[in-house]
């Protein structure tokens, strides 16, 4: 699973967040991942 799928895939389960909101969870996510 890709990145984008990832927040695709959210956004579809969580209809009720804008879509630029799921892209800064994932992201911080991947972030605190990494770090």
């Amino acid at each position: 699973m890709t990145k984008s799928e990832l927040i695709m895939r959210l956004a579809e389960r969580n209809p009720h967040l804008y879509q630029r909101d799921v892209e800064k969870i994932v992201t911080t996510i991947f972030d605190e991942i990494a770090a």
